[in-house]
């Protein structure tokens, strides 16, 4: 009987002992798959998005791969995803050639719970030093998804063409159809350098013209390479109020062959966050 109660009492010791090692290993494989946010990652995802502007010289549509698994498919050059949501933890993302394995660019970072990304898949010119995470592509941007305040919109420049000229963005309200030339500008940013994004203020709702413009001009830049010659500029956009409106620069600089400079938008309308406090959006 005491041989027994030995026995018994060993085995339970040592079961004891498996148990919390299996449980630190559950534990940190959690960390390293993105779900080691406690109650945390039981009720927010990660929201994340890709712009394709990448190698200008020949474009390619792309695919969006986090932790191995393909979570966009086929975005064309000059093009915005929508935002996909993935588990929050370690992410591993890896941006590759559409329909095939040749992996243009890659990042690994932690994104929390509720965080919003965009990744950036560019051509060679880097960022300024300094910027958060990373400052050569594949850029991996930080994003605020929360909601404008009543009648707004806000949004972010993004300066992803391959160009090193320093350039102003600027937004011009439309009314009645008529441009307010005369009127003080909606929303000017001034000296814009290469492969940065900045947020611009929140502007009421309503039909705005979006254009860059050399520093100190209100002249938009002319793509003298098209037959015939195009304005880089977003004309008469209706923007909603509660929307998020992102405009973006891609392609190659004015005089380059291919000339591929252009702007796109991004529109995201968030509704307010459901009851556990995740970000939402419609659709």
């Amino acid at each position: 009987m005491q041989v027994n109660r030995i026995f018994s009492g060993t085995l339970l010791a040592m079961l004891a002992f498996c148990g919390s090692s299996l449980s630190s290993l559950s534990a940190q494989a959690e960390d390293r798959t993105g779900r080691g946010f406690g109650n945390q990652r039981k009720s927010c995802p990660v929201n994340i998005r890709i712009i394709n502007a990448a190698s200008p010289n020949s474009p390619t549509s792309v695919d969006l791969y986090v932790n191995n698994r393909r979570v966009v498919a086929n975005v064309p050059f000059r093009q915005v995803s929508e935002y996909i949501s993935v588990n929050a933890g370690e992410l591993d993302v890896s941006i590759k050639q559409a329909g095939t394995t040749t992996e243009l660019g890659s990042r690994i970072f932690i994104a929390p719970p509720n965080a919003a990304y965009t990744i950036g898949i560019t051509g060679p010119i880097p960022g300024p030093t300094g910027q958060t995470l990373f400052n050569n592509s594949p850029f991996v941007i930080p994003e605020d998804l929360s909601i404008p305040n009543p009648g707004k919109f806000r949004g972010r420049w993004y300066r992803f063409s391959e160009t090193n000229a320093v350039i102003d963005f600027r937004a011009t309200k439309v009314v009645s159809g008529v441009l307010q030339e005369n009127l003080p500008d909606a929303m000017r940013i001034t000296v814009l350098t290469p492969k940065t994004v900045i947020t611009y203020p929140e502007l009421d709702a309503g039909v705005y013209n979006f254009n860059p413009v050399g520093v100190g001009s209100n002249s938009p830049l002319v793509n003298d390479a098209s037959l015939p010659p195009v304005v880089v500029q977003v004309l008469n956009a209706t923007v909603a109020a509660g929307t998020i409106f992102d405009v973006i620069a891609l392609g190659n600089s004015l005089g380059t062959n291919p000339n591929t400079l252009t702007l796109t938008t991004a529109t995201t309308r968030v509704l307010a966050p459901n009851a556990r406090g995740c970000t939402r959006f419609s659709l």
